[in-house]
């Protein structure tokens, strides 16, 4: 007897067992994620509007660049020291030809080629840097990797993301 004709024999039995192992698989999502120390969605990031000197918390939603007190404020990436000091490893925005195009591409839901054209725009749009570089590079550009690497103001590896 195949799988198929034992689950026609007893759809009772499997609806219940279906039932059962979805629920194991929810308990085991939720069991790995309860000590996580990170919020399932962040609601607000860090961002600076100093080239990553100081760094203040806004609205995640937020894109950037976007002006706060007359400044332009970009997304900072902070990290701890291993002594628990923290630090602007890396910021982020997005290109001024990419911003425009978002603006205008977000707007319109349910399009799926403007939401389609909408993620191709972010990817390729995406600009980091570290405070107190001169150039912003493609977040997708070879240059980026070396952006990538962080490292604390001491030298050392830095030793953990501040969420």
């Amino acid at each position: 007897m195949s799988i198929r004709e034992a689950i026609n024999k007893r759809k009772g039995l499997a609806v219940v067992i279906a039932i059962l192992l979805t629920s194991a698989g929810m308990a085991a999502i939720l069991w790995m994620n309860r000590n996580s120390g990170y919020p399932a969605a962040l609601s607000e990031l860090y961002f600076s509007d100093d080239d990553g000197k100081s760094y203040f918390v806004d609205n995640a939603t937020k894109l950037v660049p976007f002006d706060h007190n007359g400044k332009q404020a970009v997304r900072a990436y902070v990290f701890t020291t291993d002594n628990g000091k923290p630090f602007v490893a890396r910021l982020q925005r997005y290109s001024d030809d990419a911003l425009r195009r978002i603006l205008v591409l977000r707007d319109k839901k349910g399009d799926i080629q403007s939401e389609t054209e909408l993620a191709e725009v972010m990817a390729k749009g995406l600009q980091i840097k570290r405070p107190g570089d001169a150039a912003w590079v493609a977040a997708n550009s070879p240059m980026a990797a070396k952006i990538s690497d962080i490292n604390a103001p001491n030298g050392s590896a830095p030793h953990e993301i501040v969420p």
